[in-house]
Protein backbone atom coordinates (compact mmCIF):
# COMPACT_ATOMS: atom_id res chain seq x y z
CA UNK A 1 0.00 0.00 0.00
CA UNK A 2 1.32 3.37 -1.03
CA UNK A 3 1.51 5.91 1.84
CA UNK A 4 -0.02 9.65 0.50
CA UNK A 5 3.00 12.03 -0.25
CA UNK A 6 3.38 14.67 3.00
CA UNK A 7 1.43 18.10 2.41
CA UNK A 8 5.11 19.86 2.50
CA UNK A 9 7.13 17.51 0.09
CA UNK A 10 4.42 17.77 -2.34
CA UNK A 11 3.98 21.55 -2.05
CA UNK A 12 7.99 22.07 -2.82
CA UNK A 13 7.50 19.61 -5.72
CA UNK A 14 5.11 21.86 -7.07
CA UNK A 15 6.62 24.93 -6.76
CA UNK A 16 10.06 23.29 -8.35
CA UNK A 17 8.14 22.47 -11.68
CA UNK A 18 6.54 25.83 -12.21
CA UNK A 19 9.49 27.50 -11.54
CA UNK A 20 11.36 25.17 -14.32
CA UNK A 21 8.53 26.03 -16.51
CA UNK A 22 8.57 29.41 -15.96
CA UNK A 23 12.33 29.57 -16.42
CA UNK A 24 11.71 27.66 -19.77
CA UNK A 25 8.99 30.01 -21.02
CA UNK A 26 11.27 32.52 -20.17
CA UNK A 27 14.44 31.40 -22.53
CA UNK A 28 11.56 30.83 -25.02
CA UNK A 29 10.39 34.28 -25.26
CA UNK A 30 13.91 35.63 -25.07
CA UNK A 31 14.76 33.73 -27.81
CA UNK A 32 11.88 35.00 -30.04
CA UNK A 33 12.59 38.84 -28.76
CA UNK A 34 16.19 38.49 -30.58
CA UNK A 35 15.08 36.64 -33.48
CA UNK A 36 11.92 39.33 -33.99
CA UNK A 37 15.03 42.07 -33.29
CA UNK A 38 15.73 43.75 -36.80
CA UNK A 39 19.72 45.04 -36.01
CA UNK A 40 22.16 44.89 -38.58
CA UNK A 41 24.48 44.51 -35.16
CA UNK A 42 22.20 41.70 -33.60
CA UNK A 43 23.57 38.27 -33.97
CA UNK A 44 21.74 35.64 -35.68
CA UNK A 45 20.81 31.87 -35.73
CA UNK A 46 22.26 29.86 -38.27
CA UNK A 47 21.46 25.66 -39.12
CA UNK A 48 24.25 23.60 -40.44
CA UNK A 49 23.44 20.54 -41.39
CA UNK A 50 26.46 18.00 -41.70
CA UNK A 51 26.95 14.62 -43.10
CA UNK A 52 26.06 11.69 -41.79
CA UNK A 53 29.36 10.23 -42.12
CA UNK A 54 31.04 12.45 -39.23
CA UNK A 55 28.08 12.78 -37.19
CA UNK A 56 30.15 10.74 -34.45
CA UNK A 57 33.33 12.49 -34.38
CA UNK A 58 31.18 15.74 -34.01
CA UNK A 59 28.98 14.42 -31.35
CA UNK A 60 32.21 12.72 -29.59
CA UNK A 61 33.93 16.40 -29.63
CA UNK A 62 30.67 18.00 -28.44
CA UNK A 63 30.90 15.60 -25.59
CA UNK A 64 34.14 16.29 -24.39
CA UNK A 65 33.61 19.81 -24.45
CA UNK A 66 30.29 19.13 -21.85
CA UNK A 67 27.63 19.93 -24.11
CA UNK A 68 25.00 17.37 -24.88
CA UNK A 69 21.90 16.83 -24.94
CA UNK A 70 21.61 15.96 -20.98
CA UNK A 71 23.70 19.19 -19.93
CA UNK A 72 21.81 21.58 -22.54
CA UNK A 73 17.89 19.88 -21.98
CA UNK A 74 18.53 18.41 -17.99
CA UNK A 75 15.90 16.06 -18.42
CA UNK A 76 15.98 11.96 -18.01
CA UNK A 77 15.77 11.20 -21.97
CA UNK A 78 18.60 13.89 -22.70
CA UNK A 79 20.68 11.86 -20.05
CA UNK A 80 19.68 8.20 -21.26
CA UNK A 81 21.05 9.80 -24.76
CA UNK A 82 23.79 10.55 -23.47
CA UNK A 83 24.54 7.58 -21.98
CA UNK A 84 23.98 5.59 -24.95
CA UNK A 85 25.92 7.25 -27.52
CA UNK A 86 28.90 6.73 -24.80
CA UNK A 87 28.25 2.94 -24.55
CA UNK A 88 27.93 2.36 -28.37
CA UNK A 89 31.33 4.91 -28.52
CA UNK A 90 32.78 2.51 -26.16
CA UNK A 91 31.75 -0.86 -27.26
CA UNK A 92 33.07 0.26 -31.16
CA UNK A 93 36.65 0.80 -29.59
CA UNK A 94 36.60 -2.80 -28.56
Amino acid sequence: MRRPMHGTLLSKLNTLFALRSQNQNGCIQAIKAILKKNDDHQDYLKKIVLPGSIKHDVLKKLDSMNINSYTLFENDEGLMEILAFREVMAREKL
